[in-house]
């Protein structure tokens, strides 16, 4: 190759480097020199490409999602619980999860904490991160409380014992929590295996107070309660909601968690057979029959659970107001 070694020549080829810098620099920035040049076809395929993925991008997160499960399957073992579930939550607001006996909604919720359950496929992206693969810990630290059904308590010890062990080490925590339950404040000294089923899950929600999670799963709050004590958990509920964080609400009650939701999923042999507004369902009871128990039959409804019934009762001596429309009523 012959150089030219002339002044021209020089200037020529600092030129030829300045662009080649110019277009590595522009390429380094997502850019390309093809968009400096006027096209006949509009902007330039990369261009073109950035502004795809972004709008991808924004659609798929839901707007200011602070959840977002993507083709979620998992299960137990050999048994699938949850297939290709799509779900999402967004910062600040209330969902409710519904469902009859089995349909997955727990497992959703240990999906999420990362709980008992192996998730096979999908995705959790939680705040921006994938958590998928994190432990429950990991999970708990980065933002995500889960209350899991059945008064999840020490019973042999006290009430006092059981606060410390769920976070409240120090007075001004403890003080939090008895402003937040005031009848646990009275109970401090007390055996937590002696309290009322309603004080029980109280005490079980300690955590909540205590860590002030971005995400609150709360697994059948409300189960065997009498109505008063369900109404200081809702109003507790609520104003964790008003705090600024999102609430995840598994619930046999519809219309009470609907009242307190933004929006409500249905899921139905682990998959999400229903989501919208949560008011699209207040006050429905028909329309939820037939989302948990199935098809409707000359306008009656026909259950594919069998229903409980108590012991040394036939059968046969079941009423059919008996099932609920969770499907099996649950009592304690």
């Amino acid at each position: 190759m012959v150089t030219d070694n002339s002044w021209s020549g020089k200037r020529a080829a600092g030129e030829r480097a300045l662009r080649r810098l110019a277009v590595a620099d522009a390429t380094l920035n997502g850019r390309s020199a093809s968009r400096h040049t006027p096209r006949k076809n509009g902007a330039a395929p990369i261009e073109i490409a950035r502004r795809l993925m972004a709008a991808s991008a924004s659609a798929s997160s839901g707007g200011d999602a602070l959840l977002r499960i993507r083709n979620l399957s998992a299960g137990y073992g050999l048994h699938s619980a949850l297939r290709d579930v799509h779900f999402e939550v967004r910062r600040g607001e209330c969902v409710a999860v519904l469902g009859a006996n089995g349909a997955g909604k727990s497992s959703l919720l240990c999906a999420i904490s990362g709980t008992a359950i192996t998730v096979r496929h999908g995705a959790v992206v939680f705040d921006g991160k994938r958590v998928t693969d994190m432990s429950p810990t990991a999970r708990a630290r980065a933002g995500i409380c889960h209350i899991p059904e059945g008064r999840s308590v020490f019973p042999s010890l006290t009430v006092q014992e059981n606060l410390r062990l769920f976070g409240a080490r120090d007075l001004s925590k403890q003080d939090e929590v008895v402003s937040a339950f005031p009848r646990l404040g009275e109970r401090l000294r007390q055996i937590a295996g002696t309290l009322s089923g309603g004080e029980q899950q109280m005490l079980a929600m300690v955590p909540a107070v205590v860590q002030k999670p971005a995400l609150l799963l709360v697994d059948e709050v409300s189960l065997g309660l009498a109505p008063v004590i369900v109404n200081e958990l809702y109003d507790f509920l609520g104003t964790v909601s008003q705090a600024g964080s999102a609430v995840v609400i598994v619930e046999q009650f519809a219309d009470r968690a609907l009242a307190l939701s933004d929006r409500a999923y249905v899921l139905g042999k682990g998959h999400i057979v229903h989501s919208g507004p949560a008011k699209e369902l207040v006050g429905q009871a028909d329309a939820l029959r037939e989302l948990y128990l199935g098809q409707s039959v000359n306008g009656a409804l026909v259950a594919r659970v069998p229903s409980r019934r108590k012991p040394g009762v036939p059968r046969s001596s079941v009423k059919s107001s008996d099932v609920s429309t969770k499907s099996t009523r649950r009592t304690k």
